[in-house]
């Protein structure tokens, strides 16, 4: 299933290393680079059953507004370390799926949307 491959610890691992290796700001829970080890440590098996059951709820994103140069503003969102570490899992383990020709054009990865209509299940 593609939950699993996405929660593995390898595929975990992977992308705790490039999230974490990007020391970015925090997000709104205010844990950055070096908080966010405590957090994983003390909120993963939490996190993973949410996964499992599809009741993962990401947090709100950060806004940030950044100058640009000839005068404008970009709004920029930031999210919390969590939601990137399992961003970046699932995006690796489908870009894994792309490479190994798993996913072919006009494929679809099955996405169910829970019941209360709040998140998305994928497998």
């Amino acid at each position: 299933m593609l939950l699993e491959e996405i929660i593995s610890k390898s595929n975990m691992q992977t992308a705790y290393r490039q999230v974490t290796g990007n020391n970015g700001a925090a997000g709104v829970d205010g844990v950055g680079a070096t908080g966010f080890p405590g957090q994983l440590k003390a909120e993963w098996e939490t996190v993973k059953a949410a996964l499992e059951t599809g009741t993962y709820q990401p947090q709100a994103v950060k806004r940030v507004i950044i100058p640009k140069p000839n005068g404008g503003e970009r709004k920029l969102g930031i999210p919390t370390y969590m939601d990137r570490l399992i961003q970046q899992a699932i995006g690796d383990q489908l870009a894994k799926m792309l490479l190994a020709g798993e996913v072919h054009d006009g494929d679809a990865v099955p996405v169910n949307v829970s019941p209360d209509g709040d998140s998305l299940v994928l497998g």
